[in-house]
């Protein structure tokens, strides 16, 4: 890089190449920022603007990493139509990042691990692993699961039918009878199959094994014993709590990050977008915004 640019710009690029190794060190605990993926980038630069970086600094600060990475013969990830977009973006200053990360199949999967660290009894860890799962294998949103200022849209006990195979559950048929912005519909029913491959992170499974705890009274699908709902604030705080015992930033998810991370998945695994719209009761294409490009390969995540 020395004979190639001068002494003022060589000092800039280094600062912006050592914020860039900082940012995925401290955020996603990566050793190394190279090759740097699109996904990462647009990361990267919805946190300079978060951090009130001037436009110009922010546009400076992507050359110098597609500059960085051309030179170790790695891709340059500037060059995606995304990247380019939010930089015009943020020169305009219309730029407003949504900086929610997806739950990814990963992620889920520490996630419920978490719970025998951060649950305060037997009951509450079938309960939250089976609405993590669910909350990601059905595309749910927090509202379906739990109570805040609206109940008219909460899944009940008589929503959810475990088909059995033998002994063991094989279907799950969950009934939608309304949701955000839909109402006097016909039911939508979305049928999950197990995994009898991977029991342990099973939706289906989780979701019966819980009933098991649960027993068969009317009322919200997920409750306490002696049927008390779960309230938003308790699941948000149970997810806080798992990210934290997982070795995630809380403050960059939501428990809207499991529909996010559903869509994503979907999307990168080639599922056309009709279906994702189906199953996760969009009433238009709105779902594509939820979806993180360039794909969910590409979001990083702890490598411990």
């Amino acid at each position: 890089m020395k004979d190639a640019i001068a002494p003022q710009t060589q000092a800039l690029y280094r600062r912006a190449f050592q914020a860039l190794h900082q940012f995925v060190n401290r955020d996603f605990h990566l050793q190394t920022c190279l090759p740097t993926t699109v996904g990462t980038l647009v990361y990267f630069i919805a946190h300079l603007s978060q951090q009130k970086m001037a436009a110009a600094t922010v546009s400076t600060y992507t050359a110098a990493i597609g500059y960085i990475n051309r030179l170790a013969g790695h891709p340059d990830p500037t060059q995606s139509f995304i990247v380019k977009k939010i930089l015009t973006s943020i020169q305009r200053g219309s730029y407003r990042p949504d900086t929610r990360l997806p739950i990814t199949p990963n992620i889920l999967n520490k996630l419920v691990h978490s719970l025998p660290h951060i649950a305060s009894s037997h009951y509450q860890a079938c309960m939250l692993k089976a609405m993590y799962l669910l909350a990601f294998h059905a595309f749910l949103r927090v509202g379906e699961i739990t109570i805040n200022k609206s109940t008219s849209h909460v899944l009940q006990f008589d929503d959810a039918k475990i088909i059995l195979a033998g002994s063991r559950p094989s279907t799950l048929e969950l009934t939608f009878r309304s949701f955000k912005g839909h109402y006097n519909i016909r039911p939508v029913t979305l049928a999950i199959h197990a995994k009898s491959q991977e029991l342990s992170t099973c939706p289906v499974t989780a979701l019966y094994q819980y009933i098991q705890l649960r027993g068969v009274l009317p009322g919200p699908l997920f409750t306490f014993p002696g049927n008390i709902p779960v309230s938003y604030q308790h699941f948000s705080l149970c997810l806080r709590n798992s990210l934290i015992q997982a070795g995630f930033q809380p403050n960059q998810y939501t428990s809207h990050s499991f529909r996010i991370g559903a869509a994503s998945t979907a999307a990168a695994t080639g599922v056309p977008d009709e279906e994702i719209q189906q199953m996760g009761r969009w009433k238009s294409l709105a779902f594509k915004r939820y979806i993180r490009l360039p794909t969910l390969y590409d979001i990083p995540t702890p490598l411990y």
